[in-house]
């Protein structure tokens, strides 16, 4: 049988340059508030939580939970899948 050729394209971006997702876009494809919207983004740019927390003007405890509600509507479990779904853009059932 014949081979056929196949190509692989790796994408890297390395961290702390990538763009944010704007906030109407957050809002609309996951249902984020501008708040969660804006703590997503500080993640994704690649502040760390205590880092988005304090750019945000909102204690620690309180990025967290607002992150714990990111997860429920993102579907995502851990801040890698987030990170990895706003890289990858949304999945489709």
């Amino acid at each position: 049988p014949e081979a056929s050729a196949g190509f692989c394209v790796f994408i890297h971006e390395p961290l702390g340059r990538q763009r944010p997702v704007p906030v109407q876009v957050l809002k609309e494809l996951y249902g984020l508030t501008a708040a969660e919207a804006r703590l997503v983004n500080s993640l994704y740019v690649g502040q760390s939580l205590q880092s988005a927390a304090a750019t945000g003007g909102i204690s620690l405890n309180t990025a967290k939970t607002v992150l714990k509600h990111v997860f429920v509507k993102c579907e995502v479990s851990s801040q890698a899948e987030l990170l990895q779904l706003l890289a990858l853009g949304p999945r489709v059932a």
